[in-house]
């Protein structure tokens, strides 16, 4: 989501030339209407985004690289939960053991 302030900055699309030059002449689209523009990457490409007000120059503008995103892992199988159960079970057998010492520790005090 892109907010700026009409007639003060304006959001214009462009191609890498455009923006490392900091021009706007060549613009893809301009986005200098109202206040705000959301925009929606909808390809697997490179976007590039300035201000064509003067403000570029200055670093007002914006290079998004969209990527497809990878596919989901697959779930974990049973036989890696109960291990992962054991480890965890393991691991926290130490601290509970720890913990009833101290406890019959503090009663013996009483």
């Amino acid at each position: 989501m892109f907010y700026y302030t009409a007639g003060q900055a304006d959001v214009v699309q462009v191609d890498e030339v455009g923006y490392n030059k900091c021009d706007a002449t060549n613009a893809i689209y301009n986005y200098s209407k109202g206040r705000s523009f959301a925009f929606q990457l909808n390809e697997t490409k490179t976007y590039y985004f300035i201000c064509s007000y003067g403000y570029c120059f200055g670093g007002m503008r914006l290079a998004i690289k969209a990527e497809k995103l990878p596919p989901p892992s697959p779930p974990p199988s049973a036989s890696d939960q109960s291990s992962a159960i054991a480890a965890f079970a393991r691991s926290h057998a130490v601290v509970v053991y720890a913990a009833v010492a101290v406890l019959a520790a503090l009663l013996r005090m009483v």
